[in-house]
């Protein structure tokens, strides 16, 4: 060691931080040894920790080297000329939070979460903590002479985030929730509020409900039923307050983003006792007449008041039949209320009664209303579901108020729904009136189209709004005004016997209402329906006619005498002759297997007519056509092939076209009576008035004219068109005559032989020798002649 004089230590290093560490208690706390001091701006040789932390309390220890003796000291540094440690705090960019004030002589240093907190918040804002999850620790040793030492620990709380990833919903809500690492998440708090715009931190912002859930119970919130928390009362179908769920996620250190989940509309399906009695039985006998079966149907329909105090139970309908059976019969209907609508009370505002007549008959067959209030159930007042996110919270509906009013139908309907913008459309007119209360007036119409929607709002068919019927107008067979509000049910009947009915109401529990007072339908009152119905005592058919005739209906009912008869002879004879046709399409009664029947466009004895069927074939009415034993084409005289006429098109349809084989043919244009007119050897399909005449093409006769407009269609045997004899020609030039062979050379003359002396005569010599003959040239040379032999 080096000494230095003059100065109060005796030593030149400092106290040298070593084996800095923290301290985990948290389950899922981590420490990470392979992160160096470096990557943050320190040298590499300075003691460096990382600690991922999910406990609420950071503790950090560490040893230090003293410089005179070199042992490490652990716990309390006591030297005269040791100054202390400093801690200062860091983000990750190596910018200063904040410094602990003072200093101390411990190896250690504990801090809680919630005052590290609080200071920062301090310095840089509570608004901006959620920014430091990760931070630095700095641990500073320092002597009389400030000679230092650096030790480092990197904290990281994470980052808190969650999401909603399910739901259920009814009376209450449960939601079910992810998270991007719920190992950190040490809290979740759960505000309940009727908008979106809530900030937990200003007091002044109300909540309907907080809860707060402890790691590690942190997976599911469950939202009780509102409006048991504020009543131990709680009518069936009351209309529920929608509202949002805020969730703020805490770890460790500080609080998350806050997650808003969607508008939640809860259900509501509570189970009261039933009344005493069922009430208000009435209803009345009818007939459906078919008739095509002449059936009629014969029914009773009868009604009873609502049960308002509970929606879960069903009506146990009791029919006994009088007559020889005495049958009992047992029917079970479930109960309903009118869809969207819990009750209807007489007046509105402050004139509300519980009394009065609501609905009562207008003129002949319409319906007329005092003002009235409706009270919507949970589905009227907003469908259960998800909504978007609206600052003041979303619209419902609790009460509607109708003002009076008339109308000539027989049936009136209220017709409203969810337009899906926070709004509600009413057809219609109608709209907001104050608060939950809405008015609005019926329509005569169930389906409606000028309206748009939610798909989560008012039921609709097709393209059309379903309104709900709120009352119906009952004439012919009674005449009372009812709203469908009040159940009801139909069951058959028939003309002989009497019956009385009763209804009780059963709930889940198995509690029964006591049965209501008889209701009595007699047969009489039946049978008087039956003689008002289109049958007026006939039953089924009746009707006269004359024997061995056929007889016609002359209405639904009943029959007359037709104007066939059979005469006894294997004849059917017409009393009046049937209408006669001028159609095209002309007809003849044949005798084919015993059975008459028609035998279709055969011709009119003037023409021979066939009907052909090919798929969008083309073919207009006056085509020539032809037939090649598969297909049809347009016929033409330009080649044997061509020229197979079958006939001429009379009449087409798009996949038919008749054909006049034989005989007269009409409909056609431009013609001159008198003329032939032959198979076109230019154009397919037509026919030209000159007979074709070139060599190859066919002669075939094809209409002979009566008018400008009908023709004979022709069957005449077409003919190929043959060459004719042509003029002898010039004679044609002599050819030169061939170039003649060389003549062969003459044979040399022999010498004449010396005169002799005249004496006697001599001997005469032979003849010379032939010479050789010579070679024809072209033509062979001739021989050269023998020399004459010498005189003797």
């Amino acid at each position: 060691m080096a000494f230095i004089s003059g100065l109060t230590s005796i030593y030149t290093d400092p106290f040298t931080i070593k084996n800095i560490d923290l301290s985990l208690n948290g389950f899922f706390s981590s420490k990470n040894t392979t992160i160096n001091a470096d990557q943050f701006g320190y040298d590499i040789s300075v003691p460096f920790i990382s600690g991922f932390l999910a406990q609420s309390q950071i503790n950090l220890s560490w040893a230090v080297e003293d410089p005179k003796s070199r042992n490490l000291i652990n716990g309390f540094v006591n030297d005269s000329t040791f100054s202390g440690f400093q801690i200062n705090f860091y983000d990750t960019g190596k910018n200063l939070i904040s410094s602990l004030p003072g200093s101390f002589a411990q190896t250690n240093y504990t801090v809680n979460s919630s005052d590290l907190f609080n200071t920062f918040g301090l310095v840089t804002g509570f608004q901006n903590i959620s920014n430091l999850n990760q931070f630095l620790i700095e641990v500073i040793s320092k002597d009389l002479e400030n000679k230092t030492s650096t030790g480092v620990a990197l904290i990281n709380f994470g980052v808190p985030s969650v999401s909603i990833s399910g739901y259920s919903l009814d009376t209450a809500l449960s939601l079910n929730l992810d998270y991007a690492d719920s190992r950190i998440i040490e809290s979740l708090d759960v505000f309940v509020t009727t908008g979106t715009s809530f900030n937990p931190d200003n007091e002044s912002d109300n909540y309907l409900l907080y809860k707060k859930y402890i790691s590690p119970s942190i997976n599911q919130v469950f939202i009780e039923d509102l409006n048991q928390l504020g009543s131990n009362i709680n009518l069936d179908n009351d209309a529920r307050i929608p509202y949002y769920t805020h969730l703020i996620p805490y770890n460790y250190f500080t609080s998350g983003i806050k997650v808003v989940s969607s508008g939640v509309k809860p259900g509501s399906f509570s189970i009261l006792d039933l009344p005493e009695k069922i009430i208000g039985l009435t209803g009345y006998a009818y007939f459906d007449f078919n008739n095509v079966s002449k059936d009629l149907n014969l029914n009773s329909f009868i009604k009873w008041n609502s049960v308002l105090e509970s929606q879960d139970c069903f009506f146990h309908i009791l029919v006994e039949e009088s007559g020889k059976n005495k049958t009992k019969y047992d029917y079970f209907l479930n109960n309903r209320s009118l869809e969207n609508i819990n009750g209807i009370a007489f007046g509105t505002g402050t004139g509300l009664s519980s009394t009065g007549n609501v609905f009562s008959n207008y003129g002949s067959s319409g319906i007329q209303w005092s003002g009235h209030t409706l009270y919507v159930d949970n589905f009227g007042s907003l469908p259960t579901g998800l909504y978007n996110q609206y600052s003041t919270g979303i619209n419902y509906i609790t009460e509607i108020r109708i003002p009076s009013g008339f109308t000539n139908n027989n049936e009136i309907f209220l017709c409203y729904g969810h337009t899906g913008d926070n709004s509600f459309n009413f057809l219609p007119s109608g709209g907001y009136y104050s608060g939950t209360i809405y008015t609005g007036i019926y329509s005569d119409s169930r389906y409606l189209t000028n309206t748009s929607l939610n798909n989560t709002g008012l039921t609709y068919l097709g393209e059309y709004n379903t309104g709900v019927c709120v009352a119906k107008r009952i004439t012919g067979f009674a005449d009372f005004t009812y709203s469908p509000i009040n159940p009801s049910f139909i069951f058959p009947i028939n003309e002989g016997n009497d019956y009385f009915v009763k209804v009780r109401a059963i709930n889940s529990d198995e509690v029964v209402s006591e049965f209501s007072d008889l209701f009595y339908i007699s047969s009489g009152y039946v049978n008087n329906i039956i003689n008002l119905s289109p049958l007026s005592g006939k039953k089924v058919i009746d009707g006269s006619g004359v024997s061995g005739y056929l007889s016609v209906f002359s209405d639904s009912d009943s029959l007359t005498t037709g104007t066939l008869y059979y005469s006894g002879s294997n004849n059917l004879v017409f009393t009046e002759l049937p209408t006669t046709t001028t159609s095209e399409n002309l007809y003849k009664l044949v005798v084919e297997d015993n059975i008459v029947k028609k035998q279709l466009d055969t011709g009119s004895g003037t023409s021979l007519i066939e009907e052909f069927t090919v798929a969008a074939h083309g073919f207009i009415a006056g085509d020539v056509i032809r037939f090649d034993g598969t297909n049809y084409f347009k016929a033409q005289a330009d080649s044997a092939a061509h020229a197979e006429v079958l006939g001429v098109v009379k009449s087409v349809t798009t996949n038919t076209f008749k054909v006049v084989i034989d005989g007269l043919i009409s409909g056609l244009s431009g013609l001159t009576a008198g003329e032939v007119y032959f198979l076109s050897t230019t154009t397919a399909g037509t026919w030209q008035i000159g007979e074709p005449s070139n060599y190859g093409e066919v002669s075939k006769p094809l209409l002979f004219a009566l008018s400008a407009t009908t023709a004979n269609v022709l069957t005449y045997r077409g003919f190929m068109v043959q060459p004719a004899s042509g003029t002898s020609g010039t004679v044609g030039t002599s050819g030169s005559s061939g170039t003649s062979g060389t003549s062969g050379t003459s044979g040399t003359s022999g010498t004449s032989g010396t005169s002799g002396s005249s004496g006697n005569s001599g001997t005469f010599g032979s003849s010379g020798t032939s010479g050789t003959s010579g070679n024809s040239g072209t033509s062979g040379t001739s021989g050269s002649s023998g020399n004459y032999g010498t005189f003797g």
